[in-house]
């Protein structure tokens, strides 16, 4: 949660807790839109540390089809 904010929704599944963050994002190509596509991230955490991730695309793209997903975990990743 320190580097994707704060989640969206939280669940508590037995001794695990979820959490759960969603963007809507664009795909372009030289400045044009060519559709959209909605990502979901779950984040598993089990005894206060990260024991699974999971990416849900509405409509993945052919080129790279967790690009929607970029924007909620790109701080995550350095």
């Amino acid at each position: 949660m320190a580097c994707a904010g704060v989640p969206d929704t939280v669940e508590e599944a037995g001794d695990k807790e979820i959490a759960f963050y969603s963007v809507a994002a664009r795909y372009q190509a030289s400045g044009v839109v060519l559709g959209t596509a909605n990502c979901t991230v779950s984040i598993e955490f089990e005894a206060g540390r990260v024991s699974a991730v999971n990416y849900t695309v509405d409509d993945p793209g052919v080129l790279a089809p967790l690009e929607s997903c970029a924007e909620i975990v790109s701080a995550c990743l350095r």
